[in-house]
């Protein structure tokens, strides 16, 4: 994420962790766990924040990254039918509602290529959060002025801080990650350096001393959770073998579980704290180096050295749309500190120039009321010819977009409903053999001179007897240059 200091906030069964750390030194500044738990709902901002501060974080002067935990979301992977980015990212939100019951405007939803078939298929990676989920944090990280910038999914975040020491040609293997922390166990299996598989276990390290049989019982329920893992891995396609197994940081029983997950999988486990090679050596004894042993911290790490490109953001839109208008703001008050400097550092010659220029505009009105009376009877005639031409025009611009639909559409388009909204667009509903021919008929529709910015408005594939169908609706607003009104 560039260099600089870069704050990683997480929420998990433990509380909210936090970890700060200095991308260009790579190493952790500062890192806890905030535990609300009986804290009152409304003192909750209040209580991150300090507990925040108290850490030495200087809130303003870093960047901020929320890692949501993969046990808050749905993952599917997907075929796609277009390699397009833009009609990718519309075909993940049709796909997004098939898989869960919420409608759009009740998820947020991103995705990640993984790769394109033999048949022309984008294989995507499709990620769904119920926005009551990440709402809920977001606001509660606005209260106490720690609002993030992208919101990024632990499983990927857990990846990007193992792949971030391995040279290309380690990259290219496929590795499983299996993450064990205090509250829950993650699992994450990367293939030539991209998320393909990744299941949450909803139980961890603190749950073997609650266990009335000991460590031996905790052991076997972790390695028939592993099983029931590689059974659901397999099932995918693509599920490559794994060439690596690592467990990402130490704890009580490793040996016994790396030996027995041999002899599951067939190869050797591995050892690798992922946060070692973090830690600063300078900041031992702080208050904080035992939360280091005590939880996972991978993904908030991970979450900090990650590369936004093609990265899962499930930061909602309108949230993404704040952060931009909030950065323009800080531009334009930039821009303005900028020339009020310039402009009082020549002061003398700016006022000089400013009372010509009111000389000037004194002469110029002079002469504006001088002429005045004929530019009225210009401004009248000119509006009546307006109008005369805007009656022409209407008249035969329904008929014109009818035959440039017909000329333009691909065949095996059918349209059920046209609708006309003089001057500004059409709107049209109908049915095709499959969701490819709705996206070409967008793209032939874009081509043409009277329409711009076409979008599909949905797009749903179905079966009647046995025969597949996609109902569409297609918007297509009409260039400026077609006036007119509704009708």
């Amino acid at each position: 994420m560039g260099r600089g200091e870069v704050l990683a906030i997480g929420w998990g069964d433990d509380g909210v962790k936090v970890v700060l750390l200095d991308t260009g030194r790579r190493k952790i500044k500062a890192a806890g766990v905030v535990s609300l738990g009986g804290v009152p709902e409304k003192d909750r901002p209040a209580v991150l924040s300090e507990a925040v501060k108290k850490l030495g974080v200087r809130v303003r002067a870093v960047r901020k990254v929320l890692v949501v935990g993969r046990q808050q979301t749905t993952i599917k992977m997907v075929r796609l039918p277009s390699v397009k980015d833009e009609e990718l990212a519309q075909m993940a939100g049709f796909q997004a509602v098939r898989h869960i019951p919420f409608s759009r405007d009740e998820i947020s939803v991103d995705y990640e290529k993984i790769a394109v078939d033999a048949q022309g298929y984008t294989v995507a990676m499709l990620v769904i959060i119920p926005r009551a989920f990440i709402d809920t944090q977001l606001n509660l990280l606005k209260e106490a002025g720690l609002v993030p910038e992208r919101a990024l999914l632990s499983s990927q975040t857990l990846s990007a801080a193992y792949l971030n020491g391995l040279n290309p040609r380690d990259r290219a293997l496929t590795h499983c990650l299996v993450d064990v922390g205090e509250a829950e166990v993650e699992v994450a299996v990367v293939h030539q350096g991209k998320l393909i598989f990744t299941r949450n276990i909803g139980f961890g390290t603190k749950d073997a001393g609650r266990d009335p049989q000991g460590q031996d019982a905790w052991n076997d329920r972790l390695l028939e959770e592993l099983a029931m893992t590689l059974r659901a891995y397999r099932k995918q396609d693509p599920a490559p073998p794994f060439q690596r197994v690592v467990f990402t940081r130490g704890f009580p029983g490793l040996a016994t579980i790396v030996a027995r997950t041999k002899s599951l999988i067939g190869i050797t486990p591995v050892h690798m704290d992922l946060v070692d090679s973090f830690r600063d050596p300078a900041a031992k004894g702080v208050s904080w180096a035992e939360h280091l042993k005590r939880f996972s911290f991978s993904g908030l790490v991970g979450a900090c050295l990650k590369d936004p490109r093609g990265t899962v953001n499930l930061l909602p839109e309108e949230w993404q749309a704040r952060r931009h208008g909030d950065r323009k703001r800080r531009e334009l008050l930039f821009r303005v500190i900028v020339i009020l400097g310039i402009t009082f550092s020549f002061g003398t010659l700016g006022m000089a120039r400013l009372a010509a220029h009111q000389d000037y505009l004194r002469f110029l009105k002079s002469r504006l009321a001088e002429t005045d009376p004929q530019a009225k009877e210009v401004r009248t005639l000119s509006e009546r010819l307006v109008r005369i031409h805007g009656a022409l025009a209407r008249r035969h611009q329904c008929l014109e977009t009818l035959a440039e639909l017909f000329r333009v559409v691909p065949q095996g388009v059918t349209f059920t409903h046209y609708t006309f909204d003089e001057g500004k667009e059409i709107s049209l509903r109908g049915t095709t053999d499959d969701l490819a021919t709705v996206f070409r008929a967008r793209d032939a529709l874009e081509k043409s001179e009277l329409f711009e910015k076409v979008e599909v408005k949905y797009a749903t594939a179905r079966k009647r007897q046995g025969q597949d169908f996609a109902d569409f609706q297609i918007d297509c607003p009409l260039k400026k240059q077609s006036g007119g009104d509704k009708r």
